[in-house]
């Protein structure tokens, strides 16, 4: 049991630190990359067809997270919902894996979506990203 333990908790660090690379990535090589011409083809400039959905998935996911649509919204809205969709996948791993339960696992994807959410909304609140 000591074993499974260990392995929930790697599971919530590694959440955690995906959070935090992705957070500093935003932050810093985002900016950085956005700055080279070309570099990032913005590919909700002319969205056809079933883009017009996601790139409006990115544009609402920027505006929950920051009160503006930063340049490339698009990056912003791809990495956190990356991050957002391993807590929850992350969730149902430790559940089935762990505690051979699903219903325990979505408890855990739960706990895993807020922790990266708040992470997030915080960040964003206090400036930084």
């Amino acid at each position: 049991r000591g074993v499974l333990n260990q392995f929930t908790l790697i599971f919530y660090a590694v959440t955690v630190i995906l959070g935090v690379i992705i957070l500093t990535m935003i932050k810093i090589l985002i900016p950085i990359l956005s700055e080279i011409p070309g570099f990032f083809a913005d590919p909700c400039q002319t969205p056809v067809g079933f883009e017009i959905a996601i790139c409006e998935l990115f544009k609402s996911i920027s505006y929950l997270f920051k009160s503006t649509i930063p340049q490339t919204y698009y990056m912003f809205g791809i990495l956190s919902l990356v991050t957002l969709l391993q807590a929850i996948f992350g969730g149902i791993i430790i559940g089935i894996g762990v505690e051979n339960s699903l219903i325990k696992g979505f408890i855990h994807s739960l706990i895993l979506f807020s922790l990266i959410f708040f992470m997030f909304l915080v960040s964003a609140r206090i400036g930084l990203i």
